[in-house]
């Protein structure tokens, strides 16, 4: 690259680094740079190209033998070599502008942090030095020691100022030193697992996920995505886009896995999709009460819900035999349950208080007696459910008690007669 392009070259960056300075805006500075830089690589690349090519043209025009060249300069100029390093330069600018696609350039973040620690060290001794010998002063100065609130006021702020900025600088260091340790670690991958990524900084993976999730918002990554659940680092948008697709397709198939177990347990159970539903859920309301059952241990109570818990399964076992109940079971399900369990729950809760007094007395004794009213209410609707059957059984037996008469078997008795 030519003199006059490197001084452009460091002007450019000189401008970019003020304007950033003067107008406070730093979030375009990492990606101003990095384009500025690959800009001046591809020149460069240009500039070794366009030698190359001059270089063989002078050569052509001189009328140099392969032999000449090689006596003069002691080596074969049979170009193979000069295409291999145009080649070689031509991927190292790929890879260059690969890299600045990707990650942010942080020498001037680096730069910014060496300075602000070097900086706030630097000041925050010095007025420390000079707070410290001016209180020695003006132990022997009269006149110094009246002033010396007053200079306490000046320079205590300027110290803790100097350490904030002191304490900015190294933790900007340390960011640019994950980052680059991260990018380290990648290796030219778009992918990497946060595992692997923690044992690179030593960290965990808790503070990892954090921090990568803050440097790809502050685009240090600048096409930085994590997955779903937050375990593996992508670096760019093509690979995110791939692993959005194979999720979308994993989904797919999990839900096509899903719906052909539903339709294989239908099938195999004979009942409808509305009823294997009602009974599934029939079932979750019995091991919730199952499980505050557990939870409570008191004796009477237990017995209460164990009594209503086998009252429910019967309920389902009939609506399971006779699918047609379920119209009858919408208040039961959308109501008389998930209350019955609420009251359990609060109950549970009551009773775990270390000290019962007399509100938390009356409360649970409420609800044991309106288990007592819950359980002879679903007692009554499993009888209800048998309704029928018990209609069918009594014309069973009125016919059988007819035919049987008419054909003389009875001995002329009545069968409701009593002996």
């Amino acid at each position: 690259m030519p003199g006059n392009d490197w001084n452009k070259l460091g002007n450019d960056i000189r401008n970019i680094v003020q304007d950033a300075i003067e107008t406070g805006d730093y979030g375009r500075l990492n990606r101003d740079l990095g384009v500025t830089l690959e800009n001046a690589l591809g020149q460069m690349a240009n500039s070794v190209k366009d030698a190359a090519v001059n270089g063989m043209k002078s050569a052509s025009a001189a009328g140099r033998s392969p032999k000449n060249s090689q006596d003069r300069y002691g080596f074969e100029p049979d170009f193979t070599r000069e295409a291999q390093k145009r080649k070689q330069e031509k991927r190292m600018v790929a890879e260059a502008r690969e890299k600045f696609a990707l990650y942010a350039n942080t020498n001037t973040s680096r730069a910014v942090g060496i300075l602000c620690t070097a900086l706030g060290f630097s000041l925050l001794g010095m007025f420390g030095i000079t707070t410290f010998a001016l209180g020695i002063a003006s132990l022997f100065a009269a006149s110094l020691a009246d002033k010396m609130a007053g200079i306490l006021g000046v320079f205590v702020p300027a110290m803790i100022g100097s350490g904030v900025l002191a304490a900015y600088g190294n933790r900007l260091r340390g960011k640019v030193r994950r980052f680059r340790s991260y990018v380290h670690t990648l290796n030219g991958k778009t992918y990497a697992g946060i595992k692997e990524l923690a044992r690179s900084v030593r960290k965990s993976e808790k503070f990892v996920r954090k921090d990568l999730k803050k440097m790809i918002d502050k685009h240090m990554f600048l096409e930085g995505h994590l997955d779903e659940n937050g375990t593996c680092l992508i670096t760019s948008d093509e690979s995110y886009e791939q692993y959005l697709n194979a999720k979308n397709a994993e989904e797919s198939r999990r839900l096509s896995r899903e719906q052909e177990e539903r339709e294989k347990t239908v099938s195999g159970t004979g009942l409808s999709e509305e009823a294997q539903r009602v009974i599934e859920e029939g079932n979750a309301y019995i091991e919730q009460i199952r499980r505050s059952n557990e939870a409570i241990p008191g004796v009477d109570i237990s017995n209460k819900m164990y009594h209503l818990e086998n009252v429910i399964r019967r309920i389902f076992k009939r609506v399971e035999q006779r699918p047609e109940l379920i119209d009858d079971l919408h208040k039961f399900m959308d109501y008389y349950l998930p209350t019955t369990v609420k009251l359990l729950k609060a109950y549970e809760e009551l009773d775990k208080q270390p000290i019962e007094g007399d509100n938390i007395k009356n409360a649970k004794k409420e609800i044991e007696n309106t288990l007592d009213t819950i359980n002879i209410a679903f007692e009554n609707l499993l009888d209800s459910f048998f309704k029928e059957t018990a209609w069918d059984v009594s014309t069973d037996i009125s016919v059988l008690k007819t035919m049987l008469a008419q054909e003389g078997l009875t001995g002329g008795k009545d069968f409701q007669e009593k002996e």
